[in-house]
């Protein structure tokens, strides 16, 4: 019997979580397949709390006013349980974990959870198939994360227990303490007798969600080498990364070759303190309730005044990020020269807000200076499951589980800001790794 492989994309976010599965298989060619649950791509990612059972894939929004308690944010609180600093990764309120049960252990059942939605799309995607299937998944995580190596481990550790966790038991939408606990120590002990992850594996188990979002761009022919930055505006985080598509003269031609990730960043400043801004101007208590209209507010001078502070915190995330950029790594003159005018890629919830774009569409090396952004178009292998193309808008909130539904060895060379070397000026001592940096010095960055 033959394999059919099957790769699940997994972008775990902090309000809302999105899954694209990869048939290598398909007819014509392998395509890669939004999952959809009652005609909606969003997952929500809390979780809620109630007589010791868990409620997965629920938004706290339909259940507003009830007595379950709600753990919103578990991947960032995952993070300031790690560094023990709560305040720099985490927005909103931290009700009380239950007892014998850490922000990890949440955050494993979630993915196992999501894991579990994602075979069982699988299941109905392949009931006419007879071949034997095989299921790999990648966790996307902030590249600040990915950088960061007792995070990186924190996570790599997530992802695989919870798929140990999805082997031994199905995650349904409810889930009793005690079954939690008995499944979750069972995976723990698998994992714990298995071998450590083998560096090279690392990225087919976890990636940087700014690294799978560039997947496309590399890939498309419509976007150029150069300098960009990358804004993915989401529910209670904006990842923001500082990176060049860097080229390589080849059989007579220039091609995209690698990225370099020069900086990255994620400031606990998203949709969420948006939607809490109108709330409060709107005289509401409920600040989801307009999720997803925000752009009814939004719009002209009032909306981009309503949240001006919020704007604010995440453009000068993204000030500090490039220019601690050039401090550690672009100190070359002609470098530095070629990002006065570099574009963006902008992603995630936000990306649809006018407000948004103008306000951060600023230079942050010149604020006369407006910056161009960068359309991204659709992947002609992207479908709905029902075979049809996914639309334009959808896109951007997708882009980063579509590049996670890749193996790690389909992606280009990828340097992560703490890998990059200071780029020193042509007339000056390089401080470089002589084959990877010498064409471009040579050719100072094609500018």
């Amino acid at each position: 019997m033959s394999e059919r492989v099957i790769k699940l994309g997994i972008d775990y976010g902090t309000s809302f979580s999105k899954i694209v599965y990869r048939d290598y298989g398909a007819a014509g060619g392998d395509k890669a397949y939004v999952l959809l649950t009652d005609n909606q791509f969003r997952i929500p990612s809390a979780i809620g709390i109630e007589n010791e059972e868990f409620t997965f894939g629920v938004a706290p929004s339909r259940l507003r006013g009830g007595s379950k308690t709600w753990h919103e944010s578990v991947k960032m609180r995952v993070a300031g349980e790690v560094k023990g600093n709560y305040k720099q990764y985490c927005y909103g309120l931290l009700p009380t974990l239950p007892n014998e049960f850490s922000a990890r252990d949440l955050a494993i059942l979630s993915v196992a959870f999501l894991i579990t939605r994602g075979k069982e799309a699988i299941k109905e995607h392949l009931k006419n198939s007879s071949s034997q299937v095989v299921i790999a998944f990648t966790l996307g995580i902030p590249m600040s994360f990915f950088d960061d190596g007792e995070l990186r481990q924190a996570y790599l550790n997530i992802a695989t227990t919870a798929w140990e966790l999805s082997k031994i038991f199905s995650v349904k939408d409810g889930l009793r303490f005690e079954d939690a606990s008995n499944h979750l120590n069972l995976a723990k002990q698998a994992v714990g007798d298995q071998r450590a992850v083998a560096s090279e594996s690392v990225k087919d188990w976890i990636r940087s969600e700014a690294e799978a979002a560039i997947w496309w761009p590399f890939a498309s022919p419509s976007i150029s080498d150069g300098p960009y930055a990358q804004i993915d505006v989401g529910a209670g985080t904006t990842n923001i990364s500082i990176f060049r598509i860097v080229p390589r003269h080849y059989d007579g031609s220039w091609q995209k070759a690698s990225v370099s990730f020069f900086g990255a960043t994620s400031p606990p400043v998203g949709m969420d303190a948006f939607d809490k801004a109108i709330a409060e101007w709107k005289g509401v208590t409920n600040p989801l309730e307009w999720r997803g209209r925000e752009d009814e507010v939004l719009f002209g001078n009032r909306g981009s005044q309503l949240v001006a502070i919020e704007l604010q915190q995440i453009w000068g995330a993204y000030e500090r990020t490039i220019r601690i950029a050039f401090q550690r790594s672009l100190q070359s003159v002609q470098e530095q020269r070629a990002w006065d005018d570099h574009k963006i890629f902008f992603l995630g919830g936000g990306s649809i807000l006018s407000c948004v774009l103008s306000g951060l569409c600023i230079s942050p090396l010149d604020q006369g200076r407006r910056l161009r952004r960068c359309e991204l178009g659709v992947p002609s292998d992207l479908r709905l499951p029902d075979g049809t193309l996914v639309p334009d808008v959808m896109f951007p909130h997708v882009g980063v589980a579509y590049g996670l539904s890749n193996f790690s060895a389909e992606l280009p060379d990828v340097e992560m800001p703490s890998q990059v070397p200071p780029m020193a000026g042509p007339s000056s001592t390089p401080n470089l790794n002589p084959e990877r940096y010498q064409l471009i010095q040579m050719d100072e960055w094609r500018y």
